[in-house]
C-alpha cells in the first residue's frame, strides 16, 4: 500500500477562518451543555411576538425560566455572532425596549430567542415553535452589524409575527 504525504503549508487565512469557525462551534457547544438540545427549534414556519413573551411571563413558566438570560450571550450562542448591544440587557428586558432603531431590534432579538430556545417543551418530540433557521437569524444579524439595522429588525419581527403556536400558557395550541 502507498502512502502519499502531501507537504503542509501554512496558510494564514485558513487558520483565521478555523478559529473562527472553532469559536462559534465551541459556542455552540458551550450553549448546548447549558440548555438541553430539543430546546433548540431549527424550523421556520411559526414564531411568537415580544408582546406574546412579555405578556404571558405569570402564566407560561417555559417564558420565566429564560428569564435573566444575556441578550448578547444569547445571539452569540445562536448565531457565532457578537451583537454589540449594552453589556447587561438581558432577553427579558430586550422584549420591553420601545421604539425603533437599535431598541427595535433588540426587541425583535430578544423574541426570537424565547423563539429559538423554546423547542420542545412540551415533550411530544414536536417543536412547540417552528422558528427560523440559525443560520437565517444569524444572516439577519450579520445585515444589522453591517448598518441596516431597520432591515433587520424589520425582518426579525416579520418571523416573529408568523404565528404563535403556544397558549398563554405555554401548551402547544
Amino acid at each position: 500500500m502507498n502512502h502519499f504525504h502531501l507537504p503542509l503549508k501554512f496558510d494564514e487565512e485558513l487558520m483565521k477562518t478555523l478559529l473562527y469557525v472553532g469559536t462559534g462551534l465551541a459556542a455552540i457547544a458551550l450553549a448546548t451543555m447549558m440548555i438541553p438540545q430539543s430546546a433548540f427549534a431549527w424550523g421556520g414556519t411559526q414564531g411568537c411576538t415580544p408582546g406574546y413573551y412579555k405578556n404571558n411571563s405569570d402564566t407560561n413558566p417555559r417564558v420565566k425560566q429564560l428569564y435573566g438570560i444575556n441578550l448578547n450571550a444569547a445571539i452569540l450562542d445562536i448565531t457565532g455572532l457578537n451583537l454589540g448591544a449594552p453589556s447587561t440587557l438581558t432577553i427579558d428586558q430586550a422584549i420591553k425596549l420601545t421604539g425603533g432603531g437599535n431598541n427595535a431590534l433588540y426587541r425583535a432579538l430578544g423574541a426570537a430567542v424565547f423563539n429559538t430556545y423554546y423547542g420542545d417543551y412540551s415533550g411530544d418530540g414536536k417543536l412547540d415553535i417552528d422558528y427560523i433557521e440559525p443560520t437565517t437569524l444569524a444572516g439577519l444579524v450579520q445585515q444589522a452589524l453591517n448598518g441596516d439595522v431597520s432591515g433587520a429588525a424589520t425582518a426579525i419581527d416579520n418571523a416573529n409575527n408568523l404565528g404563535c403556536s403556544v397558549d398563554a400558557f405555554g401548551r402547544v395550541k
